[in-house]
């Protein structure tokens, strides 16, 4: 989005009532999926997006929600002063086979971006083996590619220390570093957290 300076949304999709149960929406979402990115794609060619499937295994019966970053309003009924209509946004999701529970708000800040990514990694047990939760288009910033970069997480019961070893050996850091570094995050993340709570 900060590459690509402009109006950006977020929009909710929901699954309607012909959907009873979590594994037949986690079917239904990639047909759904295509249909409406290739309309949208053709009334809007520079049309960029960000597509999250949230799992919701313990709350709402299961159902998935679709969440979509885009740098356009979907294509819903305006209303008498030109405003984009939330019955509009509710009829426009249903005529393309999702919920009438629906809802799009303009991005005014990192509480979409941290959001969405907070629900992209929440799993769900009635997900298909290989779904794709993460959909992008094809022009949407790519991240700079390091070679030097590892992804290294705790494991399962790991302890600090001896995950701080562990990234250690991998990165030839020495551990006040590391330390340093994981307390500047955890702190980062307390401090996001309150304002997220103060929003």
């Amino acid at each position: 989005m900060e590459a690509r300076p402009g109006l950006w949304w977020h929009v909710v999709l929901t699954f309607g009532s012909q959907y009873r149960k979590p594994e037949t929406a986690f079917k239904a979402l990639p047909k759904l999926w295509d249909s409406l990115r290739k309309e949208i794609k053709r009334a809007n060619p520079d049309w960029q997006f960000m597509a999250f499937v949230e799992g919701q295994a313990k709350t709402r019966g299961g159902m998935p929600h679709f969440h979509i970053v885009s740098n356009q309003h979907p294509p819903s009924d305006k209303g008498k002063q030109g405003q984009w209509t939330a019955h509009g946004l509710h009829n426009w999701a249903v005529k393309r086979g999702f919920g009438h529970q629906a809802w799009c708000e303009l991005i005014d800040g990192p509480k979409a971006a941290w959001y969405v990514s907070k629900y992209a990694s929440k799993g769900d047990p009635a997900m298909p083996k290989g779904f794709r939760r993460v959909r992008a288009s094809q022009g949407w910033t790519k991240d700079p590619v390091d070679p030097l970069r590892k992804l290294i997480v705790p494991a399962k019961g790991e302890n600090l220390v001896a995950f701080l070893i562990r990234v250690q050996d991998a990165t030839n850091l020495d551990l006040e570093t590391l330390y340093q570094h994981w307390h500047d995050a955890q702190e980062a993340l307390k401090r996001q957290n309150r304002n997220l709570d103060e929003d």
